[in-house]
Parts: C-alpha cells; sequence; structure tokens
C-alpha cells in the first residue's frame, strides 16, 4: 500500500475491466499500463502501437475440479488428464495468449517458434514472472481491495 501510495497521485485511471484497460493504452490516455497478456497481445495484433513484457509480472493460474462424490469420477479424471496432455495443451496458443499450462507443450512442435515469445507460460517468460501467492490471496482479498480501495480514492 506504501508503494501505491506514493504514485497514486500520478495515475490517470484505475482501470477496473480488461476492456476499460484496452481502451486506455488504444486511445493513448495512458503512457503504460499493467495489463492482461492476452488484452495486450489483441491490442499488438489490432496495429495498436504497444509492446509487452513479462519482467516482473504476475503469472496465475486457473484450476479444474472434480466435485466431492462426482457420479463418473474416473471418466472425469481421465477427461483432466486429456485436457493437460502435452499434445491438446499445445494448441491453445494458436488460437489465444494464454499458454499451456502443460510445459511438455512446447516440446510437441506444434507451437510455432515466433509465438513462443508472447506466450505467457513460456519457460523462458516464467522465469521472468513471480507466481501469484493463491493462499495470501484466498486469506486477504477481502482487506486488501477494501484498503487499496479507500487508499485510491483519497
Amino acid at each position: 500500500m506504501k508503494s501505491v501510495d506514493k504514485i497514486r497521485g500520478h495515475v490517470d485511471a484505475w482501470w477496473t475491466s480488461g476492456a476499460q484497460a484496452m481502451q486506455l493504452v488504444k486511445d493513448g490516455e495512458v503512457d503504460m499500463a499493467s495489463i492482461w497478456n492476452g488484452r495486450a497481445g489483441t491490442l499488438k495484433k489490432a496495429g495498436a502501437p504497444v509492446s509487452f513484457s513479462f519482467d516482473q509480472g504476475v503469472l496465475t493460474a486457473d484450476c479444474m475440479v472434480i466435485p466431492k462424490g462426482a457420479k463418473n469420477k474416473e471418466a472425469a479424471m481421465k477427461a483432466l488428464a486429456m485436457f493437460v496432455s502435452p499434445q491438446l495443451q499445445a494448441n491453445l496458443p494458436l488460437y489465444v495468449d494464454n499458454g499451456p499450462v502443460n510445459e511438455k507443450a512446447f516440446e510437441t512442435g506444434k507451437i510455432p517458434p515466433e509465438r513462443i515469445k508472447d506466450i505467457n507460460s513460456a519457460p523462458e517468460n516464467v522465469k521472468k514472472q513471480v507466481l501469484q501467492d493463491a493462499e495470501f490471496w484466498r486469506d486477504n482479498l477481502v482487506e486488501a481491495t477494501e484498503k487499496f480501495n479507500n487508499l485510491i480514492q483519497q
């Protein structure tokens, strides 16, 4: 919060949606932005004069779950294993800028080398980022969000 307090007077906009972040960058209303890589990639592909880096980025993850007591647990386990297989995961960056969760996807040869530099989960890009601490945010999201919102409204 101390770091946010130091810069808040120099921040033109605290975006609240990915679309708003894109619009701010596209319209040239900001000189720099923290933005999801998929949104930045979309701007770049659309011809906007932008570039981005994964340096000091925050790598986040999602998860897939099988609910306790699922009637078809074995079939669901097989489906999840298929979903995260290197061969299927290697298809993801062919359509979106989010990368595969399985590192072995980069070994399949499916992902064109020129695409790898723009993929958040590419091994060289992962080294530049910090993994978001899910346990910390589970325990502190509500309080941290309230403090942040109060600080930027001052």
